[in-house]
């Protein structure tokens, strides 16, 4: 971009190009600033309603967005910028507005390729080391902000949700902010273990606790 210091870069991407291509296309073109999304399923327009980051602090997307472009449920197309997008933890304006995100600008920086490719691994080697990456899964379900809430494995402990299973769903083990499939599962397993935890952290604890993933039908 003209307009721009030689080491910086805008990127136009569509809505439907899936997280993992984006980041392993970046690095082909040295251009740093999403490297971190390397081993977050799902799209980029999906990862920007969300606001797809790595905890409170890690804001993977958020740093470098610039502006989107979208479609309303009444098909129009809107121009907004990353200010317009309210991000928020685990979600954001359109998230609440149901707007499908068609296109994306970043803005990046030029960066050695080397040190773009260690940084994809050792967030891929941290990802491995603490989330279910040999199982297929719901992903992690619900929002939980701790410095507001407390432990929430303490609160599983506590209510016996801790390898939680209906069929073949399961809540995970190692780490219970996760919904794994032992097999066979169904969305209506994974989805009877959602209401369960949600019916017992209202009647023990009094929250309203809430879901990360949005459920369609």
């Amino acid at each position: 971009h003209d307009a721009l210091p030689i080491s910086h870069y805008k990127v136009t991407v569509g809505g439907g190009i899936l997280m993992r291509t984006l980041a392993k296309k970046l690095c082909l073109l040295s251009l740093s600033g999403l490297e971190d999304i390397i081993d977050i399923p799902g799209t980029i327009g999906g990862g920007i309603i969300m606001n797809a980051s790595a905890g409170l602090k890690k804001k993977l997307i958020f740093n470098c967005l610039n502006k989107v472009k979208v479609i309303t449920p009444e098909g129009e197309i809107l121009e907004l910028s990353k200010k317009e997008c309210k991000l928020a933890h685990r979600g954001s304006f359109l998230k609440d507005k149901k707007y499908m995100d068609i296109e994306a600008i970043f803005d990046l920086v030029k960066e050695n390729k080397m040190i773009i490719q260690k940084t994809m691994a050792n967030h891929t080697s941290l990802r491995y080391s603490r989330q279910p990456m040999y199982f297929p899964s719901a992903g992690c379900f619900f929002v939980w902000i701790k410095p507001k809430f407390g432990s929430l494995y303490k609160k599983y402990k506590e209510t016996n949700l801790v390898s939680y299973r209906v069929g073949d769903a399961m809540i995970y083990t190692h780490n219970i902010a996760f919904i794994v499939n032992l097999g066979n599962a169904t969305s209506s397993d994974v989805y009877k273990i959602v209401t369960h935890v949600e019916t017992v952290f209202k009647a023990k604890y009094d929250i309203n606790i809430r879901r990360e993933v949005v459920v369609i039908g």
